[in-house]
């Protein structure tokens, strides 16, 4: 266990913390990590297995496509728990992963995403809050299939609340997608997605917005939608 004792102001071209070994936690113990002009991750995982990173917060260059809060790429049977990444360009950027928990996460005010899942399989993200982002609160991307979402909050994001996109087969639970620019949820070319439980209030366009066949065999059980312009589009 490595536990962060001070803040730290990360200089440099390199990640400031970088897992190179298995079997390791991290534990940032509420300290910060913060340098808003660094332009590299703030916290970054490769090929790795069992991996903890907990209590950390998170804040580098949010005008930086490489300013990412915490990146975990290729990373398997880990978990990311009660932490903060706002003000990047990316809060949590997550690539490539299967079986991992991610939990009690804020990701707000990122130029890009609070959290992108991309191309990973069977992980387990709630309690995850992702608002005020520049574009989607959380990004479901490219293959990122049976995964599962609960108690997700996604409001007042410029473009999407919850953007799912080639991804099938997942599971999202207890939903809050208000007041968001464009569309509380965007479906593209995803099928067997199950929403079940949540509410959509004041989305600017459309609460629901399916576009690009194939979108099949979704289901939306339970779902709220209040002082939206149009409440489905398809």
């Amino acid at each position: 266990v490595y536990t962060q004792s001070a803040n730290i102001v990360p200089t440099g071209n390199v990640p400031c913390i970088n897992i190179t070994a298995d079997n390791v936690t991290f534990d940032g113990n509420g300290k910060w990590i913060v340098n808003s002009s660094f332009n590299n991750r703030g916290i970054y995982a490769a090929n790795r297995l069992n991996i903890t990173v907990k209590n950390v917060n998170v804040t580098v260059n949010r005008t930086n496509i490489n300013g990412k809060g915490i990146e975990f790429y290729w990373v398997n049977n880990s978990r990311i728990d009660n932490s903060t990444v706002n003000s990047n360009w990316f809060g949590i950027y997550l690539y490539e992963l299967s079986n991992n928990i991610i939990s009690n996460i804020t990701a707000n005010n990122n130029n890009f995403y609070g959290i992108i899942l991309q191309s990973s399989n069977n992980n387990n993200l709630t309690s995850i809050t992702a608002n005020n982002n520049s574009n989607d609160g959380v990004y479901i991307y490219l293959s990122s299939n049976n995964n599962q979402l609960s108690n997700i909050i996604a409001n007042n994001n410029y473009d999407t609340g919850i953007f799912l996109s080639e991804s099938n087969n997942n599971n999202l639970t207890n939903i809050t997608a208000n007041s968001n620019i464009w569309y509380g949820i965007y479906l593209s070319s995803s099928s067997n997605n199950n929403f079940i439980n949540g509410s959509i209030n004041a989305s600017n366009q459309n609460a629901i917005n399916l576009e690009t066949l194939p979108n099949s065999d979704n289901i939306f059980n339970n779902i709220s939608i209040t002082n939206t312009n149009i409440s489905y589009y398809d």
